[in-house]
């Protein structure tokens, strides 16, 4: 409620709380001057509140109760308590007459107020309209408007509405609701709970919060050296020929991906399935191709559930590294297999364009080629196809649609994304008159994110050590284990940066003077992170996470605060030509990944360009 305030306004406000009109008319008089700054509604009330105080100070307490309830919905938002969403809700859901509908909305309605709560869940109010629909015997109302989780009716919506591909997908998103709700309530701190439910940040893959990593970049090595050591799954020994490794390699990720939120991924795929390819003809290595995309495709995923990453050429640090081939570590080097490195690389993007037996392009893995500097791209590739370029890191990366990049070749394997956060920049920039305050916020936001994330890594080691269901992540061989715990990193994103600029330089484009405000914001939160990592040992990253649920999440908290509803995940923005240094500079802050969007191969060619997805 922005803008001049009307006194009738105030005095309903105090008459709606049960003070007399006498009371009421004297509170308008008292904040007249106030109300013609512009205020929200909650300021409006805190100035009524005070004003009672002088006259009545059990009016005032019986006004703040009144105004201060507020409601926490099954949508993860919290809402003012309304008396007509009750009343829709009943009509909605049970097709009761409306007169019904608000006399048991009243009726709640003075529940309520008479409890003097100054918060409520929708599962509570919903039980207590069950209630009256049960002293009126309406029992088939009472079935319609029964929660289990969700409400019937939701349920009813998603199975009717929501275009999924398998019986499975389905029963997993009814699951993930319940476990939404019981992280924000029972595993998390309110400061945190209610961070995620005005929107001030978005926890990625809520519902897996509590039982598994985000990510896993996984390690061929391990599993042809020592096959599949899985405890209560059928074991079996090291690949001999190369369709078996494709065949395990498949299975390696078909697995993986049950113990992870997000997706997984294969690093130097190329390079590591390499010597099983000695001495293979063209049609032999196509058949590998085939038997490792057969596996990967039989079920649907999400877009980034799986990734591989090719090597234009075999790293340094890679060359006189001993190969691992049918179970041991033998006496070549991976020098020696460049040639069928490159080969398998070309036919793997081959037989993904040419597709399956009915000439339909394979959709899983996402496809990163990594190289160093620059690359012509003279021959084809898939759509969409990512590339990296890795000058300013000795190894990075594609899995789960962010980059792993390290000083370190093996710190990016057997490790991952453990959570992922974003934080709402156009909010912040909203709310913030002056830098200052803009950077307390992002500070704040920051420090909420650091929390979330100690928290899970907590979580994470009880699930692996105590409760030991992550038991891919904690097979061992020779007292080795496969994860490394400590590797994983910790990313946050700033969603809608580009846009949270604009707003708070007052521009209508994004210029050089908002590319420097984003610039400070990525210096800024690296500060932090040596902070944070000194505290706690946890590696932070900066990158982008275009998760679309946090984007709507955010949009719509955003437009309803009367915030530009355009708004993207990204944190590169979406600029031609002269602007194209502008997101170079920002690509250099991001370690874990801001790919720029482009159908033009031409700039893979620019050594500066280090993250690129192409169309």
């Amino acid at each position: 409620m922005d803008g001049k305030i009307s006194p009738n306004i105030v005095i309903d406000k105090c008459q709606q709380a049960g003070v007399n009109f006498w009371l009421a008319s004297k509170t308008a008089l008292d904040i007249k001057e106030a109300l013609s700054k512009r205020l929200s509604d909650d300021e409006i009330n805190l100035k009524i509140a005070e004003s009672l105080k002088k006259y009545d100070i059990d009016a005032a307490i019986q006004f703040e109760n009144y105004h201060s309830i507020h409601v926490r919905t099954s949508k993860n938002t919290i809402e003012p308590f309304s008396k007509k969403r009750i009343s829709d809700s009943i009509m909605k859901e049970t097709r009761l007459p409306r007169m019904i509908a608000e006399e048991i909305a009243d009726e709640v309605e003075s529940d309520v107020r008479r409890l003097q709560l100054k918060s409520i869940s929708s599962p509570l109010i919903r039980e207590i309209v069950n209630t009256k629909l049960l002293e009126r015997k309406l029992t088939d109302a009472k079935v319609k408007y029964t929660r289990v989780g969700l409400p019937v009716y939701d349920i009813n919506e998603i199975i009717e509405k929501q275009k999924l591909a398998s019986p499975y997908l389905l029963n997993e998103m009814f699951g993930n609701s319940m476990m939404q709700e019981y992280t924000l309530t029972k595993m998390l701190p309110t400061k945190i709970s209610e961070a995620y439910l005005n929107a001030d940040i978005h926890i990625h893959s809520l519902e897996k919060f509590i039982t598994s990593p985000a990510s896993l970049q996984n390690d061929l090595r391990w599993f042809f050296r020592y096959g599949f050591l899985l405890e209560g799954v059928v074991r079996t020994g090291p690949a001999k020929k190369a369709e078996v490794a494709a065949s395990h390699a498949a299975r390696a990720l078909l697995t993986s991906r049950e113990y992870v939120a997000g997706g997984v991924g294969f690093d130097f795929f190329n390079i590591f399935m390499a010597p099983y390819l000695y001495r293979k003809t063209h049609k032999e290595i196509k058949q590998v191709a085939q038997t490792f995309l057969y596996e990967v495709n039989r079920d649907y995923q999400s877009e980034y559930s799986f990734s591989v990453n090719l090597d234009t050429k075999i790293p340094k640090y890679l060359r006189s590294e001993k190969v691992v081939l049918a179970g041991e570590v033998g006496k070549d080097v991976y020098g020696d297999f460049e040639d069928e490195a490159e080969t398998f690389s070309r036919v793997f993007l081959e037989t993904i364009i040419e597709g399956d037996h009915s000439k339909k392009s394979f959709m899983w893995p996402n496809v990163c080629i990594k190289y160093n500097r620059s690359i012509d791209l003279d021959f084809d590739v898939p759509s969409p196809i990512f590339l990296i370029n890795q000058k300013n890191f000795e190894t990075s990366s594609l899995v789960y649609g962010n980059a792993l990049s390290s000083k370190g070749w093996e710190d990016g394997l057997r490790t991952g994304i453990m959570q992922a956060v974003s934080i709402n920049m156009p909010k912040i920039a909203s709310v913030s008159p002056n830098e200052h305050d803009f950077f307390e916020v992002v500070e704040k936001q920051l420090e909420t994110s650091r929390e979330t994330m100690e928290i899970k890594k907590r979580i994470i080691e009880k699930r692996l050590y105590e409760d030991k269901i992550l038991l891919f992540l904690t097979q061992k061989f020779e007292e080795e284990e496969y994860i490394a715990l400590d590797e994983f990193r910790y990313l946050i994103s700033f969603a809608g940066l580009p846009e949270a600029c604009k707003i708070f330089l007052k521009k209508a484009s994004y210029d050089t003077e908002c590319s420097k405000l984003s610039e400070k914001v990525f210096r800024f939160t690296k500060k932090k992170f040596r902070e944070f990592e000194n505290d706690n040992g946890l590696k932070f990253c900066l990158g982008e996470n275009k998760d679309k649920a946090a984007v709507d999440r955010f949009c719509e908290f955003n437009r309803r605060a009367g915030i530009e509803p355009k708004m993207s995940g990204t944190v590169t923005p979406k600029l031609d030509g002269e602007y194209d240094d502008l997101v170079k500079n920002l690509q250099a802050h991001c370690n874990a990944g801001a790919f720029f969007e482009t159908h033009d191969k031409g700039l893979a060619k620019d050594k500066d360009f280090l993250f690129l997805k192409l169309f």
